[in-house]
C-alpha cells in the first residue's frame, strides 16, 4: 500500500523467510542513475529509484495492535501531512486479517 512515496510492506530478510507479523514504512526517493544488480535474476541494470526503511510495524497479539518503532528520528523527519492517516488506516485494515489467524 502506498501514499506519496511511502509504501508499507512485509519485511524481507537476506534468508527469504518472510515473518507475516512484521512489516517496515520505508520511503522512496529520486536519484542518479546508478547500475544495481536485481537480486532475484541477476540481471545487471541502471536505477534511478531507492527506498530506505523509516520504521517497522509489528503485529502484538497479546494488545492486539501494532507498534510502530522509528529507525532514530527518520519518521519525524520524513514526516508529511496525511502520514498518520496512512499509517493508521493501513493498520486498521490489517489487523483485521490478523485477528483472523
Amino acid at each position: 500500500m502506498q501514499f506519496k512515496d511511502f509504501e508499507i510492506r512485509p519485511v524481507k530478510p537476506i534468508n527469504g523467510v518472510i515473518d507475516p507479523k512484521r512489516f517496515e514504512l520505508i520511503r522512496w526517493y529520486d536519484h542518479n542513475p546508478v547500475p544495481v544488480t536485481d537480486m532475484s535474476t541477476g540481471e545487471k541494470k541502471m536505477s534511478t529509484r531507492s527506498c530506505y526503511v523509516v520504521a517497522w510495524l509489528e503485529w502484538d497479539a497479546k494488545e492486539p495492535c501494532f507498534d510502530l518503532k522509528s529507525v532514530g528520528l527518520r519518521l519525524v523527519k520524513d514526516w508529511v501531512d496525511g502520514l498518520d492517516q496512512f499509517i493508521i488506516r493501513w493498520c486498521e485494515i490489517a489487523a483485521i486479517c490478523m485477528e483472523d489467524e
